[in-house]
């Protein structure tokens, strides 16, 4: 026949669960939601994991992600995921075995044996878990397993143990120790800690070491489920009832144990906190602080919210360098029909080092390439680790400063320094330059046709023969003379003139030089001194007339080049004297000074007759 202590507890529990379902039954009910401190490791993206709970502090499993609400720091999350796993378990199951658990029943069998049966059929009914939990075994006198896969190795040891059965005053002392070994870091993120504490009732006050085991359960955020092996009446005791409140303040369970229904209840709540709701995000914070995480969800007859949960994190600005930089880039090219743009070479990839010195590696959103201050290149997907710096618009050379800008996902920029690189810009040779590659063919050419060397050179020799100018009466022989209004006013005052040679040995009118300047070539548009030849370029030579009366010729980089007294003229040119051969091309000409220097003359004079004396 039931006491009355156990008729009270039944009735209260009766009243509380029809309470419950008739509240249930008109408007939504309470509930909690638990989330774990969340990981930063994969910043910016969040990880965490929450369990829902509900009125009774049951977990509710399969609960549709679009249900549930995720903000940080205040600030709605839309972009969140959210699925259920099996993360698995810590349980640490501490047996109390003091002296009460030595008695028997009225078939001889101890409480301990009781115990350890239910124990033992528990574990064995287990069903095989995916994910391995971390299970111990602590004794009053003893640990016979610490820190195992799961509860099937545990059995041989508990199936083999002989209890010693310690002395009253053992008090609690096994049960801090199994929260003290709670306070390690748990295998796994997810996983939650649940005491399993199995005591007889105690006979003294021991209300300090509840305190204290309180405290150690949130210190480590382990739950205690008190059973207490006794009887119903035991647990309408003083001691009994601070245990249960130790038990509840810890979000754990109390009951009186009960050889003929085991420990089934339990195992089923110790079961049922194996698998929780992983949600993951990716945070949009951009600054170094404390941020907080807040998960609520509501369906039609369920309402919960966490508290906000608090993390920390460390941002700075990503860093980027240019890696080994060149100084200098020379753009160059061989081929004299090469277009500007196309000198080798037209880009130049810049490699670069990116690092987080926050430690957290993340997504990058932009890089940005200046040119002497101005945006070059805008690139938004990856690579991100090198820029392109086009050279095909650089016609000159000079110094550009180079600087590259990053964006990472936060937001958060950085910049390189700036790096001051000299471009040159060298195009393809011009004239009798640009066969020089050619110069091993030319060779094999030239001593083909040796044969015909003498006759040149006695056209040469012929070409340099003294001839006066034919002040009338000559022909053009290929040349128009186009008088500028800066030149001279008339031929007689000329200082020099330049002397047409044919090749049939005779002379053409002489050009007067009576300017400051003569330009030659085959553009009326650009020159004075016209030649029809096709050797000769539009804008082909310039004459110079300097101080005290010198003429300097240069050459206006010609195709076929300009040649002084068979030597090509090179910069800065050449000071021409009476009578040098001139060739524009093929066009020759001979220059003559209106007064020519005078010629030395060796004078012989007779000895006079003192001298030998």
């Amino acid at each position: 026949m039931l006491g009355r202590p156990w008729f009270r507890y039944l009735a209260g529990t009766l009243l509380a669960g029809l309470g419950a379902w008739s509240g249930g039954a008109a408007a939504q009910t309470a509930g909690t939601i638990v989330l774990t401190s969340p990981s930063t490791a994969d910043f910016p993206r969040i990880v965490f994991y929450a369990s829902v709970l509900d009125a009774d502090r049951r977990p509710i499993h399969a609960l549709p992600p679009t249900t549930f609400s995720l903000s940080e720091d205040g600030q709605p999350i839309d972009d969140f995921t959210m699925r259920e796993e099996v993360v698995g378990s810590r349980q640490i199951f501490a047996v109390n075995t003091v002296t009460a658990l030595r008695r028997r029943d009225v078939r001889g069998v101890t409480r301990f044996d009781q115990l350890r049966q239910a124990l033992l059929d528990a574990w064995a009914a287990r069903p095989t878990s995916p994910t391995p939990d971390q299970v111990s075994l602590l004794m009053t006198e003893a640990t016979l397993g610490l820190n195992r896969a799961s509860v099937a190795e545990l059995i041989p040891a508990l199936e083999d143990w002989v209890p010693a059965f310690s002395a009253p005053d053992a008090g609690y002392r096994v049960l801090l120790q199994a929260l003290t070994a709670a306070l390690d870091p748990l295998p796994r993120p997810g996983m939650e800690t649940d005491v399993v504490f199995l005591t007889p009732l105690l006979d003294r006050n021991n209300e300090q070491p509840l305190a204290d085991a309180v405290a150690m359960a949130a210190t480590s955020g382990a739950r205690l489920h008190a059973v207490l092996v006794g009887t119903v009446e035991q647990a309408g005791t003083a001691e009994a009832l601070r245990l249960r409140g130790a038990a509840q303040a810890t979000g754990g369970t109390f009951r009186v144990f009960d050889p003929a229904l085991g420990l089934e209840d339990l195992e089923a709540v110790l079961l049922d906190v194996r698998t929780r709701y992983v949600v993951e995000y990716t945070s949009r914070v951009n600054a170094s602080g404390p941020h907080t995480v807040q998960l609520s969800m509501t369906t039609s007859d369920l309402a919960a919210a966490s508290e906000p949960v608090t993390y920390e994190v460390s941002l700075s600005a990503p860093q980027v360098a240019f890696i080994s930089p060149p100084r200098g880039v020379t753009r160059r090219t061989d081929d004299p029909d090469t277009p500007l743009t196309d000198i080798p070479p037209t880009f130049l990839e810049l490699p670069l080092l990116v690092t987080f010195p926050d430690g957290h590696p993340r997504p990058l959103e932009q890089l940005r390439l200046f040119v002497n201050g101005q945006p070059h290149e805008t690139r938004t997907q990856p690579p991100f680790d090198r820029v392109r710096w086009d050279l095909s618009a650089i016609f000159e050379g000079g110094t550009y400063q180079l600087r590259a800008e990053l964006t990472d996902s936060q937001g958060l920029t950085s910049s390189t320094e700036i790096l001051s690189v000299v471009v040159e810009v060298i195009p393809g040779p011009r004239g009798l330059e640009a066969l020089r590659p050619a110069l091993p063919f030319l060779v094999l050419g030239l001593a083909i046709v040796a044969a015909g060397a003498g006759l040149v050179a006695v056209w040469i020799r012929l070409g340099e023969m003294p001839a006066e100018p034919a002040w009338s009466g000559a022909g053009a022989g290929g040349q128009r003379f186009l008088r500028r209004a800066r030149l001279g006013t008339a031929a007689p005052s000329a200082e020099a003139f330049l002397v047409p040679l044919r090749a049939d040995g005779t002379t053409g009118t002489p050009v007067p030089l009576d300017g400051a300047e003569l330009t030659i070539g085959s553009d009326p548009a650009l020159c004075q001194l016209l030649l029809d030849d096709p050797s000769v370029s539009g804008l082909h030579a310039r004459l110079t007339r300097r101080a005290a009366g010198v003429f300097t010729l240069r050459d206006q980089h010609s195709d076929a080049g300009t040649w002084v007294n068979e030597r090509p003229v090179e910069e800065p040119g050449v000071d021409l004297r009476h009578g040098d051969r001139i060739w524009f091309g093929r066009a020759a000409y001979r220059f003559r000074l209106a007064t020519p220097p005078a010629e030395p003359r060796v004078v012989v004079r007779p000895a006079s007759q003192e001298s030998w004396a």
